[in-house]
């Protein structure tokens, strides 16, 4: 634990009443859940101060913020394109980060397309392949779950169908989607895109891949 985060907490070891504040302008600047989180851990690591660095490894990001890794190098990639961080490159080492100035932040209005950019997915894209995805003939069982899904799996589902098209995801395989770690899912993912237009099964490849990602996590 940091010197300042042991200062913050009381001689009894109990944990303080309030341990952050969040500026109505950044609270109501647009960031998605995603980039929220990252922000707020670079903040923690850089004191709040633009002098600070953050210079943790992807890994150990993801771990904490409980983000897959991708999430985290889209959401860092977004917040220095939009103006929230500076990134200093580093050959052979870990990037730096530093907090910009509130003034360079990009304007509010210029996120969602920026968020696009990044991701390669729009919006109105998003939202058709969401829909798509629950209007699929799914399980009583895997229909049910799909309705219930928070964002982050819906995205997934959409990553899924189209790393599997033109084939259509049967029951079996939303169903293994839904229940196995989204880390799990993308690092099959990375797989099956490895292996694109060379395999004429590809839902086949990405069931085994998600199976075979679980076994090793089991093993290791």
């Amino acid at each position: 634990m940091e010197e300042k985060e042991k200062a913050a907490l009381s001689e009894d070891g109990n944990r303080p009443e309030s341990v952050m504040f969040v500026h109505n302008v950044l609270d109501e600047y647009g960031l998605d859940p995603f980039e929220f989180r990252v922000y707020a851990h670079v903040v923690r690591r850089t004191g709040g101060k633009t002098q600070g660095e953050f210079f943790a490894s992807l890994n150990k990001t993801a771990e904490i913020c409980q983000i897959s890794v991708r999430k985290i190098q889209y959401a860092l990639k977004f917040l220095c394109e939009a103006g929230f961080l500076i990134q200093d490159k580093r050959q052979g080492r870990t990037d730096v980060y530093k907090l910009s100035p509130a003034k360079a932040w990009a304007n509010k209005e210029d996120l969602t397309a920026i968020r696009e950019r990044v991701t390669g997915v729009k919006r109105a894209e998003k939202a058709k392949g969401r829909k798509k995805n629950t209007d699929k003939s799914l399980s009583d069982e895997a229909l049910s779950q799909v309705t219930a899904l928070d964002a982050a799996k819906q995205d997934l589902l959409i990553e899924v169908e189209n790393a599997i098209s033109p084939q259509k995801p049967h029951s079996n395989l939303i169903t293994l989607v839904l229940n196995t770690p989204n880390q799990n899912v993308e690092d099959a993912l990375v797989v099956l895109k490895s292996q694109k237009g060379k395999v004429s099964n590809p839902s086949g490849l990405l069931t085994k891949a998600i199976k075979d990602s679980w076994k090793l996590k089991l093993e290791q």
